[in-house]
């Protein structure tokens, strides 16, 4: 549910995908961008800053085994 533009997500919404994984946040033609919340079935998640559908900037991961990662991401990646 949320925003759209020419029939992608565009603005603020939150979508499921099939798996059950989902993300609530912003969104720029259809890709996460700008700050949101993206969680995985096998517990794992992260709250931040997003780019072009990946983790980038500020933010904190959470991972399925519960260990917890805060600062940095630079496309996707932590850094």
């Amino acid at each position: 549910s949320g925003q759209f533009s020419q029939g992608v997500f565009h603005g603020k919404g939150r979508y499921t995908w099939v798996d059950k994984t989902y993300y609530d946040g912003n969104w720029i033609r259809g890709r996460e961008e700008g700050n949101g919340l993206k969680v995985w079935p096998d517990g794992e998640s992260y709250t931040g800053q997003w780019k072009a559908g990946l983790r980038h900037g500020r933010g904190k991961a959470v991972f399925a085994n519960k260990d917890t990662y805060v600062g940095e991401f630079l496309d996707g990646q932590e850094h």
